[in-house]
């Protein structure tokens, strides 16, 4: 999981959301990051997610995409010169091996679970900071730059209006529609209650779902406030 302020929504992997047999529901979002790129987003759900040290957990929405960003970090750190204090625990404690991001979750949650705690390790090493899912490294790390490694900028705005040349994907008809048994009630009586008349009309019956005694005995008082 990657935590990150400069988001402004929750995102999580199709692939996870498979995993974990979550709900999906139906949007229509453009999401828009670095350089203006853009990719709209048809797919939601709601995720739990819980500390690996505490009783914190939270609910969020997350937008569904194919992939959120390549594997974090780029390349491997040797915590080995990285003076880590003992007795705390990390919220990734495999922080240093590069690792798939299957959710990003945005600024709303990313100040929701700091805290008041931080640790300054020195000059030309990283941060420590406090959170409710555990401690989390953040800032320079030295590390061996290889042909393989490249800067990684997550920021992430989300656009609930996006072009209308989008709403098509929203009223495609589906190729398999499952009928309920209501869906299948109507088309039944359609086929047996409705005929061709001479000149060519429909003549159909009213569609009821109960018998007509249901309705009571309403003629006399509808009739009384119609001449009134």
């Amino acid at each position: 999981m990657l935590l990150d302020n400069g988001s402004s929504a929750n995102f999580v992997t199709q692939s996870l959301c498979g995993k974990l047999g979550l709900s999906r529901r139906s949007v229509s979002s453009t999401v828009t990051g670095i350089n203006s790129n853009s990719s709209h987003i048809t797919q939601s759900c709601s995720l739990n997610i819980k500390s690996l040290h505490n009783d914190y957990s939270l609910t969020v929405d997350c937008l569904i995409l194919p992939e959120i960003t390549k594997a974090l970090p780029s390349s491997f750190i040797d915590i080995q010169n990285i003076p880590l204090p003992m007795g705390i625990s990390f919220a990734d404690p495999s922080f240093n091996i590069p690792s798939a991001i299957d959710i990003l979750v945005g600024a709303e949650v990313f100040w929701s679970v700091l805290c008041n705690n931080s640790i300054d390790l020195g000059k030309n090493q990283p941060k420590l900071y406090e959170t409710k899912l555990g401690w989390l490294v953040s800032g320079h790390v030295a590390r061996l730059k290889t042909p393989s490694s490249s800067p990684v900028c997550h920021f992430i705005s989300e656009d609930s209006n996006p072009d209308l040349t989008r709403f098509w994907e929203l009223d495609t008809v589906a190729a398999k529609h499952s009928l309920s048994p209501e869906e299948r009630a109507c088309e039944q009586s359609f086929l047996t209650n409705t005929v061709r008349s001479e000149n060519g009309s429909f003549v159909v019956s009213m569609p009821l779902k109960d018998d007509p005694s249901v309705l009571g005995e309403s003629f006399q008082m509808a009739k009384c406030r119609f001449l009134s």
